[in-house]
């Protein structure tokens, strides 16, 4: 589950109908869920602030530790959001607890404990237990004081996302707009509030909402495409869900919707990888499969060109031989979304017959419902006359091919029997395992990942999946980590529905994903010095002041210029000018705070962000490096240089929350340099 969906998720229930107890209990429940976390315990602080009692989830009191008077002391200091790891009931083996508080106006409401696998949070889930706390809060602050807005529990939660959320009710009047619907449309809430819907989405017709929007509740987010008309006329077109919501007694709609331009690189990712796989691939309407695309091996199978295909059908071309046998398998896919290995004859253009092996997908493109078909040639195997010799072959085959690692788990004993290229992948031969087991493969995966593994076979196991799929990091012989795509499906289940026997796959993907890491790097790094460039800096920086909106976390930023770099490069040439630039990036770096995000902004100008610091302690921080660089002689060759360098500096603190941008951040900053550099250069200016 991804953040922004949590955050909608938890801002939901918190705006439900339900008593509190109820929403409690679903908010505790999804948040153990999100970070995976153990013996999650929550505990309601009294009126007196001296006793913590286990909230009770339904069938009894909360398990966990006793909270006393002391404990209940320490933390009172804790701020809203921050953990503290407390060994509570030192009969319990294993991590200790983490603790956070739940409180609102400085008055603790509630403690959170739970624990982590290997003790570990990540910032991912500090963020939840942030957002988890706040809403808490609210909700058992108002069940106290009796207030009823539920409108606003979640609100802070919810601008914090960063796709287009707004809630109307029956009639289409809206009731609330997030800061980032307003932001990209430029309206402002007093703009929206109270206004009907129509008057802003479109491709909406004007029939009463409750009827208008019944239909579309619950479809797929890709299915819905509508155009949101900004202050400038602009239109933005979106794609999205509605979901049904209750405030305050009151049903509504809520709406989340991405930017269909958003997809566009998933979209053209797709595209690429379909049109250059190996398998053979083709794309086609619904009802009526006539073609819009098919990929290379299509065309190299059947002998068409791509322009004699486009716009025809299947059946129109006579491309499937045996269609009266295949037909009624092939419409399923109308209903049920997915047919897979359906063996048909394909018919190419001079004739011949291939037999393969067919898997088709339903899948949404901008609201248009389309279907993937993907097809695997077995003609070569189709003289085989014993069928479960032929399955198992040609399942041989495409393993060989595929370089696949398989294995077969006997769920009931544990036995499980793993082929060489299994063990290959990890640098062993079957042989140095044995014996070998399930244990044997739970033993090497990263203890990061098998939790999230074993709740997915869980769901697998209880028929809320259909198929086991996940990709996790496994232990080589080497010591080394290598990234496997894990697959597998239960294909015997005993009289009762228990799963007995399990059969699946592993392939190496870990040249995938240091491509993906890769390529990812080089869209953020400068290619000179290796350090962040100008387009990453700007996205923490939207990022950081959005924290800084939520919790006032004061963060500086500095700007630094090397005085009279034209001359370097004029005098000793631009290698040497690329080499002074590379060596005071590597000074910079070693002063630096190992959390602070340094990046190229310009040709010769630096930009520093330092998180925790206003701008005096950052100009500390910087007049060091300015001091050292004063005192450092650079070589380049036989030449000597020396420079020094000037720089601005400011925080956040600096700006009212409703005003700072991050040009606004940058420009003080900026500014601030130029006088230093009108006041003879060599300087900081705060």
């Amino acid at each position: 589950m991804k953040k922004g969906k949590f955050l909608i998720k938890a801002t939901l229930i918190s705006s439900q109908s339900d008593d509190i107890k109820t929403k409690l209990s679903k908010l505790l429940n999804l948040f153990a869920r999100f970070i995976k976390a153990e013996d999650t315990s929550l505990y309601l602080v009294n009126e007196n602030q001296d006793q913590a009692l286990p909230f009770n989830l339904g069938s009894g009191a909360n398990s966990g530790p006793t909270i006393t008077r002391e404990w209940i002391e320490t933390f009172k200091n804790l701020a809203n959001g921050a953990t503290v790891c407390v060994d509570l009931d030192k009969e319990v083996q294993g991590p200790a607890h983490h603790a956070t508080i739940i409180k609102t106006n400085n008055r603790i409401m509630g403690l959170l404990l739970f624990r982590m696998p290997e003790g570990r949070i990540s910032k991912k889930n500090r963020k939840a237990i942030r957002c988890f706390g706040t809403i808490c809060a609210n909700l058992i602050n108002q069940e106290r004081s009796g207030a009823s807005h539920r409108a606003n529990i979640g609100a802070k939660v919810v601008n914090s996302v960063d796709r287009y959320v707004f809630i109307f009710d029956q009639a289409g009047k809206i009731i609330f707009a997030n800061t980032h619907l307003r932001m990209k449309t430029g309206y402002g809430l007093e703009d929206l509030v109270n206004r009907n819907v129509d008057d802003f989405l479109k491709n909406i017709s004007s029939a009463s909402c409750d009827n208008h929007y019944e239909s579309l509740i619950g479809v797929p987010e890709t299915n819905l495409s509508l155009s949101l008309v900004g202050t400038d006329s602009e239109m933005i077109n979106l794609t999205g869900q509605l979901a049904r919501c209750n405030l305050e007694n009151k049903e509504c709609y809520l709406a989340i919707f991405s930017e269909v331009e958003s997809l566009s690189k998933e979209l053209a990712r797709f595209t690429r990888l379909f049109r250059n796989n190996p398998v053979i691939g083709t794309i086609n309407t619904l009802p009526d499969h006539r073609f819009i695309n098919v990929n290379s091996a299509f065309l190299k199978t059947t002998g068409y060109q791509i322009g004699e295909l486009i716009g025809k059908s299947w059946m129109e071309l006579g491309l499937i031989a045996n269609y009266e046998q295949v037909k009624t398998v092939i419409h399923e896919i109308e209903s049920k979304g997915l047919i897979e290995n359906v063996e048909v004859q394909l018919r190419s253009k001079d004739g011949t017959i291939s037999e393969v092996l067919l898997c088709a997908e339903v899948v949404y493109c901008f609201g248009e419902r389309l279907l993937l078909v993907v097809m695997i040639d077995i003609t070569s195997q189709r003289g085989i006359q014993n069928l479960y010799y032929e399955q198992t072959r040609r399942l041989n085959s495409i393993i060989e091919g595929t370089r696949l690692g398989t294995w077969e788990w006997n769920i009931q004993t544990g036995e499980t029997k793993f082929n060489e290229r299994w063990a290959a992948m990890l640098g062993y031969t079957i042989a140095e395992l044995e014996p070998v087991s399930i244990e044997t493969w739970l033993l090497l995966v990263h203890p990061e990942d098998i939790i999230n593994a074993q709740v997915l076979l869980q769901q697998h196991f209880n028929g809320e999946l259909e198929f086991y799929d996940v990709e996790v990091r496994a232990k080589a012989k080497d010591g080394s980590w290598v990234w496997i795509h894990d697959r597998g499906k239960v294909i015997e289940y005993d009289k009762n529905g228990h799963p007995l026997m399990m059969y699946g796959t592993h392939s190496d993907i870990t040249k995938k994903k240091d491509f993906e890491f890769r390529i990812n790097e080089l869209s953020i790094r400068d290619p000179l010095t290796n350090i962040y460039n100008r387009r990453y800096v700007y996205e923490r920086l939207e990022q950081d002041l959005k924290r800084f909106a939520r919790h006032r976390s004061v963060f500086a930023l500095a700007i630094m210029d090397i005085d009279r770099f034209k001359d370097i490069n004029d005098r000793h040439g631009h290698l040497a000018g690329d080499q002074i630039i590379k060596e005071f990036t590597e000074l910079i770096q070693d002063n630096l705070r190992e959390y602070d995000i340094l990046g190229r902004y310009g040709g010769e100008e630096f930009v520093v962000i330092m998180y925790d610091s206003d701008k005096a302690e950052a100009a500390l921080i910087i007049e060091r490096i300015l001091e050292k660089v004063r005192n450092r002689t650079f070589s380049y060759h036989d030449a000597i240089i020396r420079f020094t360098f000037s720089a601005g500096v400011c925080d956040s603190s600096e700006f009212d929350v409703e005003a700072i941008t991050n040009e606004r951040l940058i420009g003080l900053a900026d500014k601030r340099l130029y006088y230093a550099k009108q006041l003879g250069r060599d300087r900081i200016v705060t």
